[in-house]
C-alpha cells in the first residue's frame, strides 16, 4: 500500500538531480583531498627539513608551487566530468520514470495505456517490461470482462423474451453494465439466500 509521509520536502526529480550533483561535489572534494595529501605532504616534509641548502629548497618550493597550480585545473576538470556523468545518468533515469508516471495516471483514471517504449540506452528496461506485461494482462482482463458483459446482456434479452421477472432483468442489466450497487445486494442475492 502507498505510504504517505509528512515530509515537507517530497522526493522529486529536482531533488534527485540535486542529490546527484551533491554526490559529484563530495566525490570530487574527496578526490582532491586524497591527491593533495599524496602529492603535497611528502614535498612539505622535504621542505621542512633543515638540512637542505638554499638551492634545493628553492627547487622544491618551485616544484610545490607548480604542482599546486596543476592540481586545481585537474580538480575542476574532475568536477565537470562528474557533473556531465551525473546529468547523463539523471536523464537516463528520468525518461523512463516520466513514462511510468503517465502510465500509472492512466491506469488510475480507469484507462489501459499503450505499452511503454524505453530507449535502449535508458535504465529501468526490466521494470518497463514488467509494467508492459501488467498492461497486457489488464487489457486482456478488460476485454474478457467486456465479452462477458456483452454475453450477459444478450442473455438478459433472451430472458426478457421468455417473460422473466422485470426486476431480476433490471438487476442483471445493471450487473452487465458494471454497476457495483447491483452486486452488493438485490434480487439475485435474495434468491441465493432462499
Amino acid at each position: 500500500m502507498f505510504e504517505t509521509t509528512d515530509d515537507p520536502t517530497p522526493r522529486t526529480m529536482t531533488t534527485f538531480r540535486i542529490h546527484l550533483l551533491l554526490t559529484c561535489l563530495i566525490a570530487t572534494a574527496g578526490f582532491a583531498i586524497v591527491v593533495a595529501i599524496a602529492v603535497f605532504v611528502p614535498l612539505a616534509a622535504q621542505l621542512s627539513r633543515a638540512s637542505l641548502d638554499v638551492d634545493s629548497t628553492a627547487g622544491l618550493a618551485d616544484h610545490f608551487l607548480f604542482l599546486h597550480a596543476a592540481l586545481w585545473p585537474l580538480v575542476v576538470l574532475s568536477l565537470m566530468s562528474c557533473i556531465v556523468a551525473a546529468t547523463f545518468l539523471f536523464e537516463r533515469m528520468r525518461a523512463p520514470l516520466v513514462r511510468f508516471k503517465r502510465c500509472f495516471e492512466s491506469i488510475s483514471e480507469g484507462t489501459i495505456p499503450d505499452a511503454i517504449v524505453i530507449r535502449s540506452a535508458d535504465y529501468l528496461v526490466e521494470e518497463a517490461a514488467l509494467l508492459n506485461r501488467m498492461i497486457a494482462v489488464l487489457g486482456d482482463r478488460e476485454a474478457a470482462t467486456k465479452r462477458a458483459s456483452d454475453r450477459l446482456l444478450e442473455i438478459v434479452g433472451d430472458l426478457a423474451a421468455q417473460g422473466v421477472d422485470a426486476e431480476l432483468l433490471e438487476e442483471l442489466q445493471a450487473i452487465a453494465k458494471g454497476d457495483s450497487r447491483a452486486l452488493s445486494g438485490g434480487l439475485l442475492s435474495d434468491r441465493a439466500d432462499a
